[in-house]
């Protein structure tokens, strides 16, 4: 087939191509989703939801996550399909003998603290009203009343002290109810029952629908802030529930807001920070914003990957001990960066 056959060809296939996708309607823009929502939420979607939180069951979002969407007059920022948002897994639970931290499970045995030892069933258990073979008196407990033996064995063994698992094992009957568990695995066990959800990203520059993603300029004030702010956010909530046979309560509260801006700068802020507004120009946000003085070119598709960081802490208390276990999540959005035109333009892009 001639060259030039080939070449008229492509020009009609290329034609061809270009008037469809012109013809092909846009993507509706992902919608804001709810705010810190642990489990089930149960509020009303006006900002009237519960105070506190339950057992597993809490609403700590407002139910109006639009308040900074105006884009027709550049306020806010209604989100982008780029934005994604992960929880991360808090701490490994302590386990403490006296003021010695000790890990929580050893080779199926698991740390029982009300008798300082590790432990785990007698198999088979003796007949009712008999004690475990090779028992010898005095040793903890009588097996009265309805319940189970265990072996209850030392960490570290003397004279060597190495920690090669539990031995020189003694009894402890322990009756139906009293819980077995030690109270920081029952407060990790609790904290991985409530769903803490990733903040939604709120931004000047927003995401324009023509560009489909945030575009500022090198020295023009950027604003963050959580685009979906509840009580839980400022306040925190309270968590009630039981684990083991052990109740445990708390509070989960956030400590601070970490952007990584993608330039290598990170920024710390002590609050939920303040939504950006057309009125306010080219002023710097009071307290959470940034400004960059690079251009986006060198990165991956010419934009900058902004993380926003959540840090929380659950504060527990459980059968006369108490903690704190950290726990993130983490939201990302990217900006594209360009040299500053002499444009008339504002932070909200």
């Amino acid at each position: 087939m001639a060259t030039g056959t080939l070449s008229r060809m492509h020009a009609v296939i290329a034609a061809i191509v270009l008037v469809l996708a012109m013809l092909m309607p846009a993507l509706p823009a992902a919608a804001d989703s709810p705010a810190i929502v642990p489990a089930a939420a149960n509020g009303n979607g006006n900002g009237n939801g519960p105070a506190g939180c339950g057992s597993r069951t809490c609403d700590v979002g407002d139910g109006n996550s639009g308040d900074d969407g105006n884009q027709g007059e550049g306020n806010g920022d209604q989100g982008s399909d780029e934005d994604t948002g992960s929880t991360g897994g808090g701490e490994p639970p302590k386990c403490y003998s006296g003021d010695r931290e000790v890990p929580c499970s050893v080779g199926g045995w698991t740390w029982y603290s009300p008798r300082n030892c590790y432990i785990t069933p007698v198999d088979p258990q003796p007949a009712e009203g008999q004690t475990p073979e090779g028992w010898h008196p005095p040793m903890l407990g009588a097996g009265e009343g309805p319940g189970t033996w265990y072996h209850c064995g030392t960490m570290y063994c003397e004279p060597l002290h190495l920690m090669i698992g539990p031995c020189a094992p003694g009894f402890v009957w322990i009756a139906d109810g009293e819980p077995t568990i030690d109270p920081g695995v029952a407060a990790a066990a609790v904290l991985a029952r409530l769903t803490v959800e990733p903040i939604d990203i709120g931004m000047a520059p927003r995401t324009n629908p023509e560009w489909g993603h945030r575009r500022t300029h090198v020295g023009v004030p950027v604003w963050m802030w959580v685009a979906n702010p509840g009580q839980g956010t400022s306040q925190g909530w309270s968590v009630s529930d039981s684990e083991g046979g052990l109740a445990v309560t708390g509070t989960m509260r956030i400590t601070s807001f970490q952007w990584n801006m993608g330039d290598g700068t990170t920024v710390t802020c002590g609050t939920a920070g303040q939504p950006y507004q057309a009125g306010f120009g080219w002023r710097e946000s009071p307290d959470c914003g940034h400004v960059y003085s690079r251009t986006s070119a060198d990165q991956p598709g010419d934009r900058f990957t902004v993380t926003e960081t959540t840090n929380w802490v659950f504060d527990w208390t459980a059968g006369g001990r108490s903690g704190s276990i950290p726990l993130t999540t983490t939201s990302t959005t990217r900006v594209e960066v360009n040299e500053l035109q002499t444009v008339n333009t504002s932070p909200a892009g």
